[in-house]
């Protein structure tokens, strides 16, 4: 090509040569005259957009932050304007150079033309790249900039969660920030170099090998989401209509817990897991109705990640779906709801918590004990609430009392004591069974009934303080297997009276 050029040279008229020379010249004054006309023109514009500032041009906020100020939107459009002016500049110098090359002999060439015109085209786009390039770090700084600021302004009142801590929400944005700039510098420069390679036949094949690194996958992925588009639509028609099925269903649980809807042999508790469970029987019936309709469904590899996480959920949850299944029967069983007081097992306590997987109770020393349905269905379930609205619990304790005592009068004895423990019902009254008679004593069993099961230790340990302030003031000993009727000189049981202060 160079040979050319020289060979033009040479053999050319020089006469030709001064005209055209004279002609690029003219030319090429003609755009410069027409570029300083153009920078004059843009003067007006800057100096609009200074006045609007503070009145049409503002900044932008959300909420109480301060996300862009009126200086960095001011800055934005004289870049925009300046962009605007070197794109019109840079036409013009291409179409000037475009006619200076036709003025010449060697002009009528196409490949010395389409060189010299590719040579400013590519001219062009390595400029408006490094534009670019220069305007995303300085849009990475000022990122970065208002990211610190957060960290350390008023963010309280933008982050709601309290998962993470503000500064590592700003470390994950910084660091999204850095991948931006990354992955924007790659784009820029990748699409540089397949423009400029384009601007020139010897590697405009490079260009188009280029090209097809992005276009191919792209065309490729709207073709199959073209052709996915009726599938969607299945999709979209399927949970539209389970989020009505949805909601059509917590209406009717809802009421029948209110009690505006009626079923016979349905009691109100039962609503809320008989939603819960009928919710996860839609979820599941959904998912498998629309796993078909999902990209990929059909590839092996689709198909053997479902198998595998189904073994693993089959191994590892076993325990998880017998608590489960236990707590759906416990549901429906209704042995105790949440705020009785049971005794499961060895623990005694008040229940605070009934889920599917576990049963929580709050013993008397305040431990929450966490036990697991199976284990409560499996074991023995005592109730103490389940009749304290109605007949009331029966609080027994047993004393054993010698035979020199008469029998009414221990009864008197226990039954006063009863009434005068706080928590014990007047009615039904407090009652005395003799349970046996012993070799040296007689049992006498206690029962007093009680609405507040749960303060049960309290209203026992009271119960016995009552029980040995009676015996004691009315002269009484209480028995046990370690004392005989006749001591032999050995002293009473009975505790010494209180003396009385002198005063």
């Amino acid at each position: 090509m160079l040979q050319q050029w020289l060979d033009h040279l040479t053999t050319g008229d020089a006469v030709e040569w001064l005209r055209a020379a004279g002609l690029a010249a003219a030319v090429a004054a003609a755009a410069f005259l027409l570029i300083l006309f153009l920078q004059r023109l843009f003067l007006p514009l800057h100096r609009l957009v200074r006045a609007q500032k503070g009145s049409v041009i503002r900044g932008i906020t959300v909420g109480s932050f301060r996300l862009v100020s009126e200086e960095s939107v001011v800055s934005l459009l004289f870049t925009l304007l300046r962009a605007v002016r070197f794109f019109l500049s840079a036409v013009v110098v291409y179409q000037a150079v475009k006619i200076s090359v036709s003025f010449f002999p060697w002009g009528a060439d196409s490949i010395v033309e389409e060189t010299a015109l590719g040579a400013v085209s590519a001219l062009f786009v390595i400029i408006v790249s490094a534009v670019l390039i220069r305007g995303m770090l300085s849009l990475h700084r000022l990122t970065e900039a208002k990211l610190d600021a957060w960290r350390t302004g008023r963010t309280e009142k933008v982050v709601g969660l309290q998962i993470l801590s503000t500064a590592r929400i700003v470390d994950g944005l910084l660091g999204v920030n850095s991948l931006v700039r990354v992955v924007g510098f790659t784009m820029t420069l990748y699409l540089t170099a397949t423009l400029v390679f384009d601007q020139f036949t010897v590697t405009a094949a490079w260009s188009h090998v280029l090209w097809g690194y992005i276009v191919f996958p792209l065309a490729e992925m709207y073709r199959q989401f073209v052709e996915y588009l009726p599938n969607l639509f299945t999709v979209f028609f399927i949970l539209l209509v389970v989020r009505y099925l949805l909601k059509l269903v917590r209406f009717l649980f809802y009421e029948a817990e209110q009690g505006s809807i009626v079923i016979p042999g349905f009691h109100p508790e039962w609503a809320e897991p008989t939603y819960q469970i009928s919710r996860f029987l839609i979820f599941v019936f959904t998912a498998v109705v629309v796993f078909p309709y999902l990209p990929g469904s059909n590839s092996p590899f689709f198909q053997g990640i479902s198998v595998f996480v189904g073994v693993l959920l089959s191994f590892g949850s076993s325990s998880a779906i017998s608590n489960i299944v236990s707590g759906t029967v416990l549901t429906y069983m209704r042995p105790f709801k949440r705020g009785d007081v049971v005794c499961i097992g060895e623990t005694t306590g008040e229940v605070i918590e009934k889920s599917l997987l576990v049963t929580r109770v709050r013993t008397p020393k305040n431990v929450d004990v966490t036990i697991p349905n199976s284990a409560v269905l499996s074991g023995q379930i005592r109730n103490y609430s389940a009749l304290a609205g109605g007949p009331g619990l029966i609080l027994n304790t047993t004393v054993t009392i010698g035979y020199d005592v008469p029998w009414r009068q221990v009864h008197d004895l226990l039954i006063a004591a009863a009434k005068k423990s706080e928590g014990i019902r007047a009615t039904p009254e407090p009652f005395v069974l003799q349970t046996s008679l012993n070799d040296s004593h007689v049992s006498y069993e206690l029962n007093a009934f009680t609405d507040v099961p749960v303060v049960m230790p309290r209203l026992y340990s009271e119960l016995h303080r009552n029980v040995q302030d009676a015996f004691a003031a009315a002269g009484v000993e209480i028995m046990s297997p370690l004392y005989a009727a006749v001591r032999d000189g050995n002293p009473s049981t009975l505790p010494a009276a209180p003396k009385r202060r002198k005063r």
